[in-house]
Order: C-alpha cells, then structure tokens, then sequence
C-alpha cells in the first residue's frame, strides 16, 4: 500500500474511528496514488475526530453546495503535481443528480465490516448491495470494472436471507433478491437497469416529503454553487 494511504489509515486505527472504505478497499494495494479519490464511510458521531485527524495529515476539506452527504478531503501532491481525495459520507443516499434517496445502509456497513488488507471495508453482502443501488441510480449504468466487482462479490456472499431482507426494503416490492442474482448471474446488466424507475419509487415512498425536500433544495443549491464559483473566476485577478 502507498506510504500516504497507509499513513490514513494508521491515523485512524490509532483514534479507533469507525471507518470502511465503501467502494474498491478490495484493491487499495494497486492503487494509482495521482489523482485518486477514496470513498470512505465514516461514523457520524465521530466525524469531528476524523476531520481533526486528516487536517492534521494536512487534508483539506471542502464541501459543494447541494452535495451533501459528501464531504471532500484533499491533499495536494505538489511533488506529483497532483492531489489526493478522499470522498467521505456519515450517510448512505443515492440519486442523480442529487442525493435525495436516504438509507440506513450506513450502519449496516459499519456494523458488518470486515478487516482485508489492513483495511476496513464492507461485508460481501453489503458491498454488493450498495454497489448495485450506486450502479443503478447514481452512475445509471454498469461500468466494466463495477460488473467485475459485483460477479467477485456473489462469490463471496453466505448470508442469502440478510440479501432478502435489504432487496425487500432498499429495491422493490415486486422483486425478488432472487431474480435479482439470476439477472447478476447472466449479466443482464440492461435488465437491471431498467428498473431504476421501481426502485426509485420504492425509496421515495418511504420519505416523500423528505425525499422531496432534499431534491429541489439540493438542486437550488447546486445551481447557486454554479453560480458562486463562476463568479469567482470571473472576479480572479488575471495573472
């Protein structure tokens, strides 16, 4: 593992954070260390600690209007002439092109994790799931690499009835966590996407007026971040 990102997580193993890199803690070893971004699940009650850890190492946080719940760290890497990034959530929401779609996901990563590596990430049965919900409504499609992942996870799964449960409450009435692995089992990738529309009926239905709220002040608050960081261009002195 690179010298920085082992640096991150002896950090917060010592501070005894409750973490787990949601997406890719699988292959942190082979990681590209230019450029790269991080997506990391942090305890909400001890997000303080964690912010006050990473400034410490010198990242700085930035958040974008309307695009909680994600908060960025970055380290420039003068050196590389690049930075690096971690993309760090309390919270685990979907949707394009905002996050409007609120889950409880989070605790479940956080109280199954497993250690590999050096490294907390998700149990099989929960990276899967969350992988499909980020494939299927916030990227909208399935990305090579992510269908490598996803077919690696099944593989791995031993707890079918906990699958059953989460497919029940997280993707649609109407289907099942079995046609859904019979789907993953083909690749039948289009297949799967197109239900996004149930799914996303289906969550919204748990918290209309929140999810509500949270897409048009969220939309708002994108378009005025827009507008913010356009005028500060426009006001830069010029070189």
């Amino acid at each position: 593992m690179n010298a920085l990102l082992k640096q991150v997580f002896d950090v917060l193993h010592r501070e005894k954070i409750v973490y787990c890199v949601l997406r890719d803690g699988h292959a942190l070893g082979s990681l590209d260390l230019l450029n790269a971004e991080i997506d990391l699940l942090v305890a909400a009650d001890q997000y303080p600690e964690f912010e006050r850890a990473m400034r410490d190492l010198e990242f700085r946080p930035f958040a974008r209007l309307g695009s909680a719940p994600h908060t960025h760290f970055v380290k420039p890497l003068p050196e590389q002439a690049s930075r690096f990034e971690l993309d760090v959530v309390t919270q685990i929401a979907f949707g394009a092109p905002v996050r409007s779609l609120n889950t409880a996901l989070a605790v479940n990563c956080l109280r199954n994790r497993r250690l590999v590596g050096g490294v907390y990430i998700p149990s099989a049965e929960d990276e899967l799931f969350v992988v499909l919900l980020h494939c299927l409504l916030d990227k909208k499609r399935v990305a090579p690499h992510r269908a490598e992942r996803i077919q690696e996870l099944r593989e791995q799964v031993t707890d079918q009835d906990y699958l059953v449960i989460l497919c029940a409450q997280y993707w649609s009435e109407t289907t099942t966590w079995f046609e859904i692995d019979a789907l993953l089992a083909a690749g039948r990738w289009k297949d799967l996407l197109a239900q996004r529309q149930a799914v996303t009926a289906h969550l919204t239905k748990q918290d209309v007026l929140g999810s509500w709220t949270r897409a048009v002040g969220k939309r708002a608050l994108r378009k005025l971040d827009r507008v913010a960081r356009k005028t500060r261009t426009t006001l830069s002195p010029k070189a």
